[in-house]
């Protein structure tokens, strides 16, 4: 069985404590974290190596997490990213997928949406 490594990290320590409890119990997950979300956290995911981002954020922490995924897509586009939040009943993922530049795969990659 393969573990996927997940860095967990959260604005509230309370909500990042809850996913940690929820997570920690898998056997196919390795977690990472909780780690607060500040400047910090950027350098410190390479030495991490994860294989998903897990952002645990209050709906008034939603600039700074948009600024912080637009960075990781950046430099790390094969890191899959996924947001969480209290107020809502909904995860969001992101990922950046480079494709060649012919119809028949941007066409896949809209139906694969």
């Amino acid at each position: 069985m393969t573990k996927r490594r997940v860095l967990l990290l959260c604005t509230k320590h309370l909500f990042g404590e809850s996913l940690e409890n929820l997570l920690g119990r898998l056997e196919d997950v390795e977690l990472i974290g909780p780690w607060v979300m500040d400047e910090s956290v950027f350098a410190q995911i390479e030495g991490a190596e994860p294989d998903v981002v897990l952002i645990a954020a209050e709906s008034d922490h939603m600039q700074e997490t948009s600024e912080l995924t637009a960075h990781i897509l950046d430099e790390y586009p094969n890191l899959t990213i996924i947001h969480s939040t209290l107020s809502s009943n909904r995860v969001r993922v992101y990922s950046a997928r480079e494709l060649p530049a012919r119809s028949e795969e941007l066409l896949e990659a809209i139906r694969g949406v």
